[in-house]
């Protein structure tokens, strides 16, 4: 689904925001979704469970 601009500046959401689509009437409602960590930790397995990522040497400001 595609946002004006201004609405996505108003609701200072970001790029890709977790969002619950419903549709009233002849519009569309989109609320924001509270995320829970510990709801979130607890989709963790093993088989979604990647391993370690070298992602190279520091970047600008990053310190590792």
């Amino acid at each position: 689904m595609r946002n004006p601009k201004s609405v996505i500046e108003q609701r200072g959401a970001s790029e890709n925001p977790a969002v619950d689509p419903a549709v009233r009437g002849d519009g569309a409602l989109l609320r924001g979704r509270t995320c829970v960590l510990a709801e979130l930790l607890s989709r963790i397995t093993d088989d979604n469970l990647h391993s370690e990522l070298d992602t190279g040497e520091p970047q600008g400001n990053e310190q590792w």
